[in-house]
């Protein structure tokens, strides 16, 4: 799932992606900048998102966390820390999978999670 997808789930559940941009804390300019990725999200804003989208933010959180720390001294500890918090939650650890359903976070796109009442379905 892109982020596009992520902004365009969370302008449906908020009323306009000019609220959601608001709930950030960013301009609807930067939003959009983000929307058409000319911007990256921190994985803060990017776990804001995902809560405002309906889905669960801890994992988005974590994702973004593991994506961010690629190539840095802390990327296998936080591997190690975040990856047993991500098993626990049902999505996948870091093996591979990037660009597949059930994978991880790749820059602005998304791949392992539901929305949260789609999971029921």
């Amino acid at each position: 799932m892109s982020v596009e997808i992520l902004i365009a789930k969370a302008a449906e559940r908020h009323g306009s992606q000019k609220v959601v941009a608001e709930m950030l804390g960013m301009t609807p300019a930067n939003l959009s900048s983000v929307k058409s990725g000319k911007r990256k999200m921190q994985p803060d804003d990017l776990a804001a998102l995902a809560h405002l989208a309906g889905f669960n933010a801890l994992n988005f959180l974590a994702m973004a966390t593991l994506e961010q720390s690629k190539g840095t001294p802390k990327e296998k500890v936080l591997q190690e820390a975040l990856g047993e918090l991500i098993q626990q939650h049902g999505a996948m650890l870091l093996s591979g999978l990037r660009g597949k359903k059930g994978g991880i976070v790749d820059k602005y796109n998304v791949y392992f999670l539901t929305p949260k009442n789609e999971r029921d379905k």
